[in-house]
């Protein structure tokens, strides 16, 4: 395996401990299911593996835990791919077994904090409940529910840094351009086509997340072959892609929080009552607004492209939150001077207000969040 890659004059190079254990993660993982047998990986759901289906048995992520610590060392395929792996990084020297116990920690920190998702909705859902057990709230709270056990397991890994989070479909919007003057004309030339001639791959614009939510926010035109395309709203799917027909899907919604008083900020899956920092609760201190962070785009089904570029619509673009959770303050040489804070596991949330002048409290907003 090559460490260092050239490609018109830009250089990747595998130098960074974070990036070079998260491979050796990537390695462990699969060697783990060899012998469960849990079937196609990347379905695998992030409820099946984080949470135990019986009290009696342990979750899946447990026994990856114990076995990278005490079975791992006897696979011979995996110790030696692990040593290849390492040659000529700045882990080379390390052990392998202390690298396998890193997985471990690395696997019950994801662990932990997926749970704690699960538990503060678990929680909302107890305050909300009524004896008939079918209030909105309840169902409301049941969706959350559902889809953050449903979320795929590799994209869930990656996310929380434990997986490279390059190969993972976890941050790539699409923008649909499919209007009906496309579908009829799509139609017509699928009739007069042979059966086993239609198969043809449609591709769509994309972007990172952090970058889509700027370029096809509801709102803003893009310009395609010639064409100006304008985003009209965001897409319902989730697991089935954005192209293909389906039933709404259950959406990413979220709480995003800032705190004005120690400059905290951070997202959660229900509102935070006070500052997880400073437990402050004022009102105009604590700004928190629901987000949605959209899986695609799309242009409205009714829209007609044009090639009039002279006033394209744009929405302005809002600075990231720079989120820095569990980092302390530290004080300058001279207090005077003020203090800082340093993490290696910081967060940027992206966001904008969509069709809407208005703050993110709109139902417009749309958010995500990277690392």
């Amino acid at each position: 395996m090559a460490f260092h890659h050239r490609t018109g004059g830009a250089r990747v190079s595998l130098q960074s401990a974070p990036i070079v254990q998260r491979h050796v993660n990537a390695l462990s993982l699969p060697a783990f299911f060899a012998h469960s047998a849990p079937g196609d990986l990347r379905r695998l759901t992030a409820g099946w593996f984080f949470e135990a289906t019986h009290t009696d048995h342990s979750a899946p992520a447990e026994r990856f835990g114990q076995w990278c610590q005490d079975e791992a060392r006897g696979e011979a395929a995996l110790l030696q791919g692990v040593r290849q792996l390492l040659q000529r990084t700045c882990l080379d020297s390390r052990p392998v077994e202390a690298l396998l116990a890193n997985t471990a920690t690395m696997l019950t920190q994801s662990a932990e904090s997926w749970r704690a998702e699960i538990q503060a909705l678990l929680d909302s859902l107890e305050i909300v409940k009524t004896r008939e057990g079918d209030s909105t709230p309840e169902r409301a709270i049941g969706i959350q529910l559902e889809r953050v056990r449903k979320e795929y397991l590799l994209s869930e890994l990656a996310t929380r840094h434990f997986l490279p989070g390059y190969g993972f479909p976890t941050g790539v919007v699409s923008l649909i351009t499919t209007t009906m003057e496309e579908l009829t004309r799509r139609r017509r030339r699928e009739a007069q086509e042979r059966e086993d001639n239609r198969a043809v791959r449609r591709g769509y614009p994309a972007r990172e997340l952090a970058i889509a939510i700027r370029d096809y926010a509801p709102g803003t035109d893009t310009v395609l072959d010639g064409r100006v395309y304008r985003s009209g709203g965001v897409t319902l799917n989730w697991h089935v892609p954005p192209d293909q027909e389906g039933a709404p899907e259950i959406q990413s919604l979220r709480w995003v929080w800032r705190c004005e008083d120690c400059g905290g900020n951070g997202t959660r899956p229900t509102r935070p009552e006070s500052c997880p920092h400073c437990v402050e609760r004022s009102s105009h201190k604590l700004m928190r607004y629901e987000y949605l962070q959209p899986a695609s785009f799309a242009v409205d089904i009714r829209w007609q492209p044009h090639n009039d570029i002279t006033l394209p619509q744009y929405i302005p673009v809002r600075d990231p939150l720079i989120s820095l959770e569990g980092a302390d303050w530290l004080a300058m040489p001279s207090p005077a001077l003020g203090r800082y804070r340093v993490s290696t596991a910081g967060s940027l949330f992206h966001r904008t207000d969509g069709c809407t002048a208005k703050a993110m409290r709109s139902a417009c907003a749309v958010g995500g969040l990277t690392r």
